[in-house]
């Protein structure tokens, strides 16, 4: 069974998501750009969810934040 495909009016790349995400301090913060960077690199929500360790359903707000 296949997800719904995401689509996002993307305001940085990928490169630039990668270095907010490495920079980052507030650890509030850096999970959701971690996150960001993984999806705008190609990876789907799904498998992004596992590395970041958040809820889909959370992955879904911070994306809607985004």
């Amino acid at each position: 069974m296949h997800g719904r495909v995401v689509q996002i009016d993307w305001q940085d790349d990928e490169a630039e998501l990668k270095r907010l995400y490495l920079a980052e301090k507030d650890v509030i913060v850096k999970p959701r750009l971690h996150l960001l960077w993984l999806v705008r690199s190609g990876k789907q929500v799904k498998d992004a969810t596992a590395i970041v360790g958040c809820h889909t359903r959370t992955a879904q707000q911070w994306l809607a934040w985004y």
